[in-house]
């Protein structure tokens, strides 16, 4: 495009074999806890739940994944995110990328773009290299 950024509807899907690279989530954390919400028993269940089942560090991995495929230093914001990894909610998505941060596998790239549900100003995430 001559020099000019891309805009996020040129991209395509990743092929499917680059969404589960649940190894490297494994080698930087045994099954690390879903997050829960302070006081809450009912939030505490279901990240207790999500842990022992695995879909944490399945959604993890996807979220990763994505991440990666796109490393190209654009980075994508979490909306951009949930459109790549489906089935899951938009909070789970947030979550898991909320836990990658934690671990150093993904930061923030010092990069804003505005949301088109919100039309705030909102964070584009990396992969970290």
């Amino acid at each position: 495009m001559n020099g000019q950024q891309k805009s996020l509807f040129d991209f395509q899907a990743p092929p499917s074999d680059i969404l589960n690279p649940i190894e490297i989530v494994r080698q930087h954390a045994q099954r690390s806890p879903a997050p829960a919400a302070h006081g809450s028993s009912t939030s505490q269940e279901a990240a207790a739940k999500m842990t022992r089942s695995g879909k944490h560090a399945s959604i993890q991995a996807r979220v990763l994944g994505v991440l990666r495929y796109y490393r190209n230093g654009l980075g994508l914001t979490d909306e951009e995110v949930s459109q790549f990894v489906t089935g899951c909610r938009f909070t789970s998505i947030v979550s898991a990328r909320n836990s990658l941060v934690k671990r150093g596998l993904v930061e923030d790239s010092g990069n804003r773009r505005l949301s088109p549900t919100s039309g705030m100003r909102v964070t584009v995430w990396r992969c970290v290299r």
